[in-house]
């Protein structure tokens, strides 16, 4: 017989009540990205959500405070998947190596990640203009790349402080991407993406350039 699930956080079916709330959070992340990425935020319903995750109704407020909320973290979840991938691309790299070879496993990395239709609307798209709180927070994700970026700029070019100027600058790039990103989306992934990741690549080597003058 299954053990009853309590507040005390006892195993209900060998599944402890932290279990149970991770795997219900995980379910609604994912039924958030479906149908945000497909229906669109603005169509979306707390109801519809929970039946695409299978998670009852009044679950969605335990993780939740609205669906906004999950929109928030469905776009976090998502900068923190796009980044751990360039990472994980570019490898590890060292002062005064090339490491343009490595920028550009980076970049590739980027746009085969846009290339999901579903992560591509809802980073570059369905994020834009719902609120203030959610402007917010799009404005912190896309911070995390534009530090990421400094460290890089830092490796590649010996010579880089880091100043205010570098940091409009770097911002400003971060920004270009995401434009390359989202217009390349919309336009059915023409070009190919070797020519997307050449062209960034292009725009990076002339940015530290500038950097470093």
């Amino acid at each position: 017989m299954a053990k009853t699930a309590t507040k005390s956080g006892r195993a209900y079916g060998g599944e402890s009540q932290k279990q149970r709330d991770a795997r219900r959070r995980k379910q609604l992340l994912d039924a958030g990205l479906q149908i945000f990425g497909t229906e669109g935020f603005r169509s979306a319903t707390v109801r519809g959500v929970c039946a695409e995750a299978h998670v009852a109704d009044r679950n969605f407020y335990e993780s939740f405070d609205s669906l906004e909320g999950l929109l928030i973290a469905v776009h976090r979840r998502s900068v923190e998947e796009l980044l751990a991938k360039v990472v994980a691309a570019i490898g590890e790299l060292t002062e005064g190596m090339d490491i343009e070879p490595a920028v550009e496993r980076g970049l590739d990395a980027y746009f085969a990640f846009v290339e999901d239709p579903l992560q591509a609307r809802v980073v570059w798209r369905e994020i834009l203009g719902v609120s203030p709180s959610v402007d917010s927070a799009y404005l912190a994700d896309t911070a995390m790349f534009a530090e990421f970026l400094i460290a890089l700029f830092a490796i590649w070019r010996p010579g880089f402080t880091r100043t205010d100027e570098a940091d409009v600058i770097t911002t400003t790039v971060v920004g270009g991407l995401s434009n390359m990103a989202m217009v390349w989306s919309l336009n059915h992934y023409k070009p190919p993406r070797e020519v997307m990741v050449r062209a960034a690549g292009r725009l990076l080597v002339a940015v530290t350039d500038v950097i470093e003058d």
